[in-house]
C-alpha cells in the first residue's frame, strides 16, 4: 500500500512541477492554413508560455518514428516477421 501512495505522491509532484509532456497530434497541412491546426499551435504556444512541455507531432513525424523503430527491431533481430500497416486519409 505504501508503494502505491509513494507513486501517487511522485505523480502529484510531477504535476505540480510541470514535469510531464503534453502532446498534440495533427496532420501536415503542407503549408495550407487551417483553423483547427492554427488553434493547436496557439494552445501549444500558450502552454509553453505557462511553463509546460507542450509538443506538436504531425502524422508524417509519427510514421517516420514507426519506420525507424521497425528498422531498429529488424536490425537487432528482435522480431523475425513483422508487418505494420499504416493508413490515413
Amino acid at each position: 500500500m505504501s508503494e502505491q501512495l509513494e507513486k501517487i505522491k511522485e505523480s502529484i509532484e510531477k504535476i505540480n512541477n510541470k514535469d510531464f509532456g503534453i502532446y498534440f497530434f495533427t496532420i501536415d497541412t503542407k503549408g495550407n492554413p487551417t483553423a483547427g491546426v492554427a488553434t493547436i499551435y496557439e494552445h501549444v504556444k500558450k502552454l509553453r508560455e505557462l511553463g509546460y512541455n507542450a509538443q506538436i507531432l504531425m502524422i508524417k513525424m509519427i510514421i517516420n518514428y514507426v519506420k525507424m523503430k521497425m528498422v531498429l527491431v529488424l536490425q537487432n533481430g528482435w522480431v523475425k516477421n513483422m508487418r505494420i500497416y499504416l493508413t490515413y486519409r
